[in-house]
Parts: structure tokens; sequence; C-alpha cells
């Protein structure tokens, strides 16, 4: 059976390692798409991982095969996707200026780690969010903040996880 998907392995600034699982969906500026898969083969999310915290890209290994079969056995009954993220998400027309007005999960790369913000507005170099608070998040509220779109070491852009916070809170979703 022929992999398609990936372990991406990142750092932070903090020298943290973690990996995700996930399908290369293309390149964005300096940042590589992904559709994100959880340990049980579900559709995650699709975001963005900055080329520059990326360490290591394992193509092939029995993890992997777990995770496909996992995902192949979801879609046959409809429950890899089942919010259909994946269809209303147009790869080549994906912009970061789309994210504004909208909810992401973030993982910045230097001192801050910015769980659950809007978008309040995108530039080619920086990225304005806005904290905000759920009994889901602890972030600090309407703490706003300029960061430089190269610090970003992950931006979760649609999610299931995401999609339900949208709905519940009054944002938009990616491109709607």
């Amino acid at each position: 059976m022929k992999n398609m998907f990936e372990e991406i392995f990142t750092q932070d600034d903090e020298k943290n390692e973690q990996f995700d699982v996930g399908v290369f969906l293309g390149k964005h500026d300096n940042f590589r798409l992904y559709e994100m898969t959880d340990e049980r083969g579900r559709l995650l999310s699709i975001s963005v991982i900055n080329d520059e915290a990326i360490t290591k890209i394992v193509k092939k290994d029995d993890y992997l095969d777990y995770i496909e079969f996992y995902k192949n056995s979801l879609e046959k009954v409809n429950a890899y996707d089942p919010l259909k993220l994946r269809q209303n998400f147009d790869v080549e027309r994906f912009n970061f200026s789309k994210l504004k007005g909208q909810l992401v999960n973030t993982l910045y790369g230097d001192e801050e780690f910015w769980d659950l913000s809007e978008v309040i507005e995108v530039n080619d170099k920086t990225i304005t969010l806005k904290a905000v608070e759920t009994p889901l998040f602890s972030t600090v509220n309407g703490i706003e903040k300029d960061l430089p779109l190269e610090n970003f070491v992950t931006i979760e852009i649609l999610s299931v996880e995401l999609e339900l916070l949208s709905k519940k809170l009054g944002y938009r979703t990616y491109g709607k």
C-alpha cells in the first residue's frame, strides 16, 4: 500500500519537538499545507506548518501504514471527515488574508503559546491576533498582538473543533 501520509516533526524556539501526521497538500510562501489526522485516522484539521520549524519528515513506516488503514476504513463509512471540511477547502486558492475574521489555533515559536485567536488583520509579513477565551481555552481574552508570520510553527485553519467553536461563538470559518 502506498502511504500518502507523512510524519512531520517540528521544533519550536524552546527546542520542544513534536510530530504530527498529515497528507501534504501544497506550499504557500514558507509554509506547507497539510490535511492533519489523529492517531485513529480521523481528519483533525487543515493546517499550515512553517518550513523552518520542520526538523524531519518521515514518509514510510509501520505507524503510517496503520493510520492509512484507519483512514481508509473510516472513509468507507463516511466517518473520516463528517463535517466535510476537506471538500470545502481549495488548496490552490489558499491565502492567509482569507483568515481575517475567523478563529484559528496557533503554535507560536517565540515566547508565547496562543491557543485560540481571532485573526484581526493579515499582511505579507505579520498577522494580528486577538486572544479568545472560552471554557475550553485558557488564553487571556482580548489581548491583541501583531506577530511575524515567520515565527509561527503551526496555524490550524480548519478543524472540527474550530468549526464547532465558530458556530457556538458566531465566527465565520475559512473561505466563508
